[in-house]
């Protein structure tokens, strides 16, 4: 139960993207339903003896206080049942306490993951299976019929999907300073539960086992080449050249730029670099872009480099709707974007501020603030956007160039992401301020 606890958090991000259940088998009689019910539905939570409607489970139960949010707001919830109608779950708040409870005297366990993410789910399930597997647990797969229009074949789980990585032997020798041969190579990878499949010269075919989805890349597979060669083993070597280090002048901009921002009351917020392209477009309803794209991605949720800041600070508001308001966020980051036949890398500053008194205001004199406190001569000019409410979006222009946008976020986003009280902000290009010692730089 541990194991599941950890996953949850980690894997299924605090069981929004996944999240496990485990059920007494000897119980539940097949097939079991996987739908949505409405709120009037009843069944015994875990470790309560009273029955208790679906919206009572979510307003009085711990679980339910918990990670209710999940499900909430969309006018029914899902349910497990089996084919006598016996509840099982509302996944992913709390299981039942009758066939939803494992005891020490369980002998027979139904392992169930739902999700989001199909590739997570299966990859926390194969994880599960594994670790029972060690313990002496006997497996059985379990056969999954999807509606038509989602999925036409029958799925048959756990799917032990394999994968292989060709790694170049050299270069791991190169990069971890060893002189491995190639089958010592491979018997150190056997240690670490891989299989070399085939040795061509100093190409070495890994196979990755199926609950190993950490495997990304050839580094990966030098990290574990290291662990069973033994870290003790490397011979540390002295530094060739001597230097000083120091804050480069472009993140002491950065730092001013975040400085500033605490003091107009914004708490910092640090977003992944790496996002879900449907953040950056349909969320903020803006057209499908050319993104930097990640080439072999596991999942789309990290699959491409982002472009702009607000998009993330919005998602960052709709996951915390359950806190006080005023929410007052900004971030001061990267952003990477494809101008003509060139990846730009440059440096932007984003704010919002939500609260149902938010308004253009609100926006405009933290962004005032903080350009009179960089000395930049500015202007806003009437502009149209489709993230921004029509009539209160403008264009920032410093020098007679278009450095920014700012204004109050459109209604129709803020309902897709479940934001219910306005929403104001603004974004800047950080290398078009002139006091500013950020620059713009081209990858290629």
């Amino acid at each position: 139960m541990q194991l599941s606890e950890k996953i949850d958090y980690s894997y299924g991000r605090r069981r929004k993207r996944s999240s496990i259940g485990f059920y007494n088998l000897s119980m539940i009689k097949s097939p079991i339903e996987y739908k949505v019910i409405d709120e009037s539905h009843e069944f015994i939570p875990l470790e309560h003896t009273e029955s208790m409607t679906l919206d009572r489970i979510l307003e009085e139960h711990e679980k339910g206080k918990e990670f209710g949010d999940i499900v909430k707001g969309y006018g029914h919830y899902p349910i497990l049942l089996s084919a006598d109608g016996m509840t099982l779950s509302l996944p992913p708040v709390i299981n039942s306490n009758d066939v939803g409870k494992i005891t020490e005297e369980t002998t027979e366990s139904l392992i169930e993951v739902t999700g989001t993410n199909f590739e997570t789910v299966n990859v926390v399930l194969n994880i599960l299976c594994q670790v029972l597997a060690e313990h002496g647990a006997e497996i059985y797969s379990v056969k999954i019929e999807y509606p038509s229009e989602i999925q036409s074949e029958t799925v048959i789980t756990p799917l032990f999907d394999k994968e292989e990585i060709k790694i170049d032997l050299e270069e791991v020798n190169q990069y971890l300073g060893t002189e491995m041969k190639p089958k010592e190579a491979a018997k150190l990878v056997e240690k670490r539960r891989f299989n070399c499949n085939l040795i061509e010269g100093n190409i070495l075919t890994i196979e990755i086992p199926p609950y190993r989805k950490d495997i990304l890349h050839w580094v990966d597979i030098s990290e574990e080449l290291v662990i069973a060669l033994d870290y003790n083993k490397i011979v540390p070597t002295k530094w060739k050249v001597l230097t000083t280090g120091g804050i480069l002048p472009e993140t002491e901009s950065e730092n001013l730029v975040r400085n500033i921002l605490v003091g107009a009351g914004g708490v910092e917020v640090l977003t992944n670099s790496l996002t879900d392209p449907e953040i950056l477009t349909s969320r903020v309803n803006i057209d499908k872009q050319d993104f930097v794209k990640i080439e072999n991605p596991v999942s789309s949720t990290y699959s491409v480099m982002r472009n702009l800041l607000y998009p993330l600070l919005i998602n960052v508001l709709s996951k915390n709707t359950h806190e006080t308001y005023p929410q007052i966020l900004f971030e001061v980051g990267e952003v990477v974007r494809i101008a003509d036949e060139n990846v730009l890398t440059q440096s932007n500053a984003a704010f919002v501020f939500a609260d149902a008194d938010a308004s253009f205001e609100e926006a405009h004199k933290r962004l005032n603030y903080l350009l009179s406190l960089l000395s930049a001569n500015y202007e806003i000019k009437q502009f149209n956007h489709p993230s921004f409410t029509e009539g209160r979006c403008g264009q920032i222009i410093i020098n007679n160039k278009e450095c920014g946008i700012i204004g109050e976020i459109n209604p129709s986003i803020l309902e897709s992401n479940q934001i219910w009280v306005p929403v104001v902000g603004f974004e800047i290009e950080l290398p078009l301020i002139p006091s500013l010692k950020c620059k713009v730089k081209s990858s290629f």
